[in-house]
């Protein structure tokens, strides 16, 4: 018996249609198996990166190190609103996965974890830094503003600087409190604003040192309101480098 054209048409429709569907199974198995092994990659990159920063911490291991700068991207340490970044820092890597933080709060040195993520980049004390750089008697981070696991890069970035205690001691034969004085270029820079500040009403920027009111007579009081402004709001720093400040 021979089959009706309606009858192949059918048949053959049904043979491609299988096919198809076995070429795109393929074909999505394929790009299936592209995606796990990029996602394998991905996280064997990833902690390739981290095992390259805990070798360099191991470098340190046991070192106390002091902050001794905190500056902009432009080397200064003051923002145009005149917030003063003021370095604080004093920390110790006992192992690579902890870190022992002085808190002025409580006025000891607590423990933190460090928790590591790619290219350099982890959390310490709360904090996301990345490493840009290590040496003998030196390291630095770059502060980053992270929102819900996304690296903001349009904010301003910020450097912390820490020199070991023995080099600030028998090297630079120093301490802290000089080395944390602003810098030349922070003077003129405040210097500039000054005077336009003093030409220019709408140039004026916040001071580190608020002026004072006192009064000089008994029957009148002066006591210090604070109120949200947008100086307060225009800074981003402020809440970054307080964190501590809650130990």
């Amino acid at each position: 018996m021979h089959k009706t054209s309606a009858t192949r048409y059918i048949t053959t429709s049904l043979v491609l249609l299988f096919t198809f569907i076995l070429m795109f199974a393929a074909r999505c198995n394929s790009k299936f198996r592209k995606m796990e092994s990029d996602r394998e990659n991905e996280k064997a990159i990833k902690a390739a990166a981290a095992n390259r920063t805990k070798n360099l911490l191991k470098t340190i291991q046991g070192i106390p190190f002091t902050e001794v700068k905190r500056r902009f991207d432009n080397g200064l340490s003051f923002s145009p609103v005149g917030f003063q970044l003021v370095p604080e820092w004093r920390i110790t890597f006992p192992s690579v996965d902890s870190v022992t933080i002085f808190s002025p709060k409580k006025n000891r040195f607590l423990n933190a974890p460090v928790m590591f993520d790619h290219d350099s980049i982890f959390n310490v004390a709360w904090a996301w830094l990345k490493l840009t750089y290590i040496k003998k008697d030196s390291i630095q981070f770059m502060v980053l503003h992270v929102h819900d696991n996304i690296i903001d890069d349009e904010k301003v970035h910020v450097f912390m600087t820490f020199y070991t205690n023995d080099y600030i001691k028998n090297v630079l034969h120093s301490d802290t409190l000089k080395l944390w004085r602003p810098s030349r270029k922070d003077t003129l820079y405040i210097k500039d604003k000054t005077m336009l500040a003093g030409k220019i009403p709408d140039s004026a920027f916040a001071c580190t040192q608020p002026a004072v009111l006192v009064s000089k007579s008994k029957y009148v009081t002066v006591k210090k309101r604070q109120y949200p402004t947008k100086l307060m709001a225009a800074n981003h720093t402020i809440p970054i480098f307080r964190q501590l400040m809650i130990l």
